[in-house]
């Protein structure tokens, strides 16, 4: 035994030594952090792990307890039944009397809490040190701790703030599904009773996380274990997604929306995305590619919320309607009593309710949804409840009003970010010379023979070269003297087609900046002819939401029946004029089909306005840049398609201003200012065809009060920034790992 520890004090002696010479560390007390064992670790194929660095490179690695095996993520040692009496742990993560442990460290950089990852797993002597520590920078920081149960003994005042509500999730999605409203309620009534006051009405209200399923996908029998191998399990998409687990999801948020607690919206739930179970819930976010009509449901549900004080902090008071289909509860504070009723049928249906002892005093309620009147009658109403949603009664109808502008970059194809060609080029490019050093030293490894002969084959093929080097050379000077010849003619062709106006066979114009500053029009070079007919087809048979993309031609003439082909559908049809020019346009805004086909060019850099109607017109402060914009059709569109242009990288963040040109008073009207993207791009939606002239400057130099043409920019998405950013913000960062059912 002797020997044996005077061996281990020698190996730590020796450890302690190498890396204080090679890495200058001194401090070794987080190595009493850790249980470190004689065994070896072992991989899932029981094989042992090969360190990869310093002395003990391509040896096995000691062994060491890993969170539920998972070697990425040792566990700390519990001394005395807690990890917060381990060494000086607890001073370096938890918390000091100077205020530097990695748990301050974060917050004096700006966050404002944490939220604890499985924190059922650790002692609670640890979570109560953790809570001073936090407290102690700003009592407002908030601590949310991971739990899937009752939480009841957390919420005491002495660890949590708050926990992730699975509890309320599993009730809310099993009251959607078509479960006992009864059921629902008492699970949920359970935790208020159970909770302290403060803790129920801050309890984050999930419904989806990166830990489970999405809802949609949820709601559509996609469970949380990934236990459906099949291409739709594992992978949903939202084309194969049921109608009904769609509607479903409208309820869903409906109960978030309406029920104490913070409604926590999962990033892309709003738009509709889908996803099995980790990692498949973490998909980037799907810009432009969301669903427009459950993207605004969440907006207007969480500014009826935000327009209620009884929505968010009043009381919670059950009622029966003696239907087990509806969900029912009142909430109310000093200022309003407000009837909830959530409906999980696939049929509306009729409930009749005594106002009277739900202490509702009124002659007449508004449903703050469908915006429909009940009047009050002997103290009962009768109210009609929607399939799949709910109503919220109030006497004191308040304006709710969403811009769905303002959430365009969820829903709005324009947003769409398309993936990089040069990027997948490189990487391909990477991957095709990351050869190993083995298969690098192979490739080198020729024998002397080869070499020589290699060498005399080469000594042949020079003095082989040289013969016919003399012969191609007279070839190439002759070829020279034609391709000059015709690059000249080129010349001519293309300074005669620089003058290219709306009217003419080339349609889509760019321009190019010269050497002296000032701009040229450029002509797009033809394009293959659109087969229409084939284009018609695709649309009558693409998904509800589809995004379809064409290459137009250069006649840039869109055929009257592709519009009728879209008409009163969401789905989209985007239009590449070529030279960075794109017309989007949403069936759903196609009121009319004209009676003949439309002229969807574009000249950009034309000269349509006069120049002394530019310079005499006030464009904004420091105009940064000017161009003329020209559009091919005449008149109204009857529909309202969305034009994206390039202005610039460089001007990103800066106003795009738009001016219309009358021409019967020879002046600019302003229309609208909208920001130009990071891209480069900004985008305007247009009702008439004109010619019109951008400014771009710092600031906004219109005031944005023009019913036509629209901006689709996006500098005011504050309600969709709510929406996601306090999901991101409950949820952070968590490590990839295999939950504990």
């Amino acid at each position: 035994m002797i020997q044996c520890l005077k061996k281990a004090y020698e190996a730590q002696t020796i450890a302690k030594k190498y890396f204080e010479d090679e890495y200058g560390i001194t401090d070794f007390s987080y190595t009493e952090w850790f249980n470190v064992t004689q065994d070896t670790l072992k991989d899932d194929d029981k094989n042992e792990v090969k360190d990869s660095i310093g002395q003990r490179a391509g040896k096995a690695v000691y062994g060491y307890e890993g969170w539920w095996g998972y070697d990425s993520m040792p566990v700390i040692k519990s001394t005395n039944g807690s990890e917060y009496q381990t060494g000086n742990w607890g001073e370096e993560i938890i918390g000091n009397d100077d205020k530097t442990s990695v748990t301050q460290y974060w917050l004096k950089k700006g966050s404002n809490g944490w939220r604890l990852d499985v924190a059922n797993e650790v002692s609670d002597e640890t979570w109560q040190n953790f809570r001073q520590s936090v407290k102690a920078l700003n009592d407002d920081n908030v601590i949310i701790g991971e739990i899937w149960t009752d939480a009841s003994k957390y919420l005491l005042g002495d660890m949590y703030d708050s926990v992730m509500n699975y509890v309320f999730r599993d009730a809310v999605i099993g009251f959607a599904k078509g479960g006992s409203a009864q059921d629902a309620m008492n699970t949920v009534e359970r935790i208020r009773e159970r909770y302290p006051k403060e803790a129920f009405y801050a309890m984050m209200n999930l419904v989806s996380s990166h830990d489970t399923s999405r809802v949609l996908s949820f709601l559509d029998g996609i469970g949380d274990d990934r236990e459906d191998k099949t291409i739709n399990g594992a992978f949903p998409r939202y084309e194969t997604t049921s109608d009904l687990a769609k509607q479903r999801q409208y309820l869903v948020a409906f109960m978030q929306f309406t029920y104490a607690g913070a409604p926590t919206i999962y990033y892309g739930d709003e738009i509709g995305m889908v996803g099995a179970d980790d990692p498949d819930d973490r998909r980037a976010f799907e810009w432009g590619k969301g669903n427009k009509e459950l993207v605004t449901w969440y907006a207007t549900l969480a500014q009826i919320r935000n327009s209620y004080a009884a929505l968010r902090t009043g009381t919670v008071e059950p009622f029966e309607t003696g239907c087990d289909n509806i969900m029912s509860y009142v909430r109310g504070d000093d200022t309003d009593r407000m009837i909830v009723l959530s409906n999980n049928s696939s049929d509306e249906q009729e409930i009749t309710i005594d106002t009277e002892n739900l202490g509702v005093s009124a002659s007449e309620l508004t449903d703050l949804i469908s915006k429909s009147t009940y009047t009050v009658s002997d103290g009962k109403v009768t109210v009609t409840v929607p399939a799949l949603k709910g109503v919220i009664l109030t006497n004191d109808v308040k304006t709710i009003s969403v811009n769905t502008d303002d959430l365009a970059p969820a829903y709005d194809p324009s947003y769409i970010i398309e993936v990089r060609k040069d990027i997948v080029a490189d990487d391909e490019k990477k991957d095709d010379t990351s050869k190993t050093e083995d298969e690098k030293k192979d490739d080198t490894s020729k024998t002397d023979d080869v070499k020589k002969d290699d060498a005399s084959k080469a000594e042949d093929a020079k003095k082989d070269d040289t013969s016919k080097a003399e012969d191609v050379k007279k070839d190439d000077t002759s070829k020279a003297e034609d391709v000059k010849k015709d690059d000249t003619s080129k010349t001519d062709d293309t300074k005669a087609t620089d003058s290219t106006k709306p009217g003419d066979t080339a349609k889509t114009v760019t321009t190019a900046d010269t050497a002296d500053g000032t701009e040229k029009t450029v002509t797009t070079a033809a394009k293959e002819t659109v087969d229409w007919d084939k284009e018609a087809d695709a649309i009558k048979n693409a998904d509800p939401k589809a995004v379809l993309s064409v290459k137009m031609d250069e006649s840039g003439i869109l055929p009257a029946n592709i519009l009728e082909a879209l008409k009163g559908t969401d789905k989209k049809l985007v239009l590449d004029m070529g030279n960075g020019i794109k017309w989007i346009i949403n069936g759903a805004d196609i009121s009319k089909i004209p009676s003949k086909d439309i002229d969807m060019s574009v000249t950009v850099g034309g000269n349509a306005v006069p120049e002394n109607v530019i310079k005499n017109s006030n464009l904004g402060k420091d105009v940064k840049k000017t161009l003329q914009v020209s559009l091919g059709h005449d008149g109204e569109f009857g529909f309202k398609p969305v034009l994206s242009l390039e202005i610039g990288k460089e001007y990103a963040g800066q106003y795009a201003n738009l001016y219309y040109y009358n021409p019967d008073t020879k002046k600019l009207e302003g229309q609208v200012s909208v920001l130009v993207k990071n891209d480069g791009t900004a985008q305007f939606t247009f009702e008439h065809a004109s010619d019109y002239v951008i400014s771009v400057t710092d600031e906004a130099a219109i005031t944005n009060t023009k019913k036509s043409p629209n901006g689709g920019d996006d500098q005011n998405m504050a309600l969709y920034i709510a929406l996601m950013g306090f999901a991101a913000a409950m949820i952070g960062v968590s490590v990839y790992r295999k939950k504990r059912s």
